[in-house]
């Protein structure tokens, strides 16, 4: 099986690895510029893709964080990083807030070494609208919880978002000139196809990479009774978020996953209900179906 650069992973900052992985890309393609961006850049401690570059690798950094509280802890951290850019902004697909329009205005060389998209959300919106800018390496979070078979991405600026799948963001790479590199649990890597070769590796299979941890299933006994099988434990949604919402006797339009209709009045398999969690009532969620 090809896993990439998968083995590569390690923790410093990052949240799944992605570190490891970053530090082995660039032993192998080599650095330019130096320039790391990302936004969506979080505290600087807690899940940064790029703030061991910038500690401890000295390199130059343009970050962009709306949010106050964040924006000042990077703001504290300038101390330690001098070569370190914090803007307080947040970035949309177009116009003056675009990505492309905040790199220009900061002198952003079009070649950078390293991007990192991270908003939960519209990550593969600003993705599709970059144009002039091709960084050497891309990371961009996808959602863990859709199968990789699946191609799906949210509306532009959706009121319940749930980003991109991981296919999606593979075949948007491929059409701008990115292969895949590796992939952690909510990342996938990519390096620009004209340096891939010197990675010296195959472009993996998007499901030899893929972390299934993160999907849930729904099984059904043969009278239509339903139950859930979460990876991470018996009737456990993948994410401890949505198992919060779970618990109670009806989940309502939130999980959009799943889409199975109705088994109000179908008696439990004990069996099923011993491996997996019984879903004792379950609601589709179609009055907020668009057309």
């Amino acid at each position: 099986m090809n896993t990439g650069l998968n083995s590569y992973k390690k923790t410093i900052f990052s949240q799944w690895g992605e570190d490891g992985i970053i530090e082995e890309i660039f032993k192998r393609i080599g650095e330019t510029n130096r320039l790391c961006v990302e936004f969506g850049a979080g505290d600087g401690f807690e899940c940064s893709n790029v703030w061991h570059l910038i500690k401890d690798r000295g390199w130059n950094a343009l970050l962009m964080e709306p949010d106050e509280a964040r924006y000042e802890k990077w703001m504290a951290l300038k101390k330690e990083a001098p070569r370190l850019e914090v803007l307080k902004t947040a970035v949309a697909p177009e116009g003056d807030a675009s990505l492309e329009s905040i790199l220009e205005r900061n002198g952003a060389p079009r070649s950078l070494d390293l991007l990192s998209i991270d908003i939960d959300g519209d990550d593969y919106h600003i993705f599709k609208d970059m144009k002039a800018f091709k960084p050497r390496v891309l990371i961009i979070e996808h959602n863990p919880t859709i199968p990789p078979e699946d191609s799906i991405v949210q509306a532009y600026g959706e009121k319940e978002p749930f980003g991109a799948s991981a296919r999606a963001n593979l075949d948007l790479a491929h059409e701008k000139g990115y292969s895949l590199a590796a992939m952690t649990h909510t990342n996938c890597i990519f390096v620009r196809s004209d340096e891939f070769a010197k990675l010296g590796i195959e472009e993996p299979g998007l499901e030899e990479v893929f972390d299934r941890s993160g999907l849930s299933y729904v099984v059904s006994a043969y009278n239509g009774s339903l139950y859930l099988r979460g990876l991470r434990g018996k009737g456990q949604p993948a994410f401890g978020w949505i198992y919060r919402g779970f618990r109670v006797s009806f989940f309502w339009s939130r999980i959009h996953a799943f889409a199975f209709g109705l088994a109000f009045k179908a008696k439990i398999s004990a069996t099923l209900a011993r491996r997996y969690g019984a879903i004792v009532a379950f609601y589709s969620g179609k009055r907020h179906t668009q057309p």
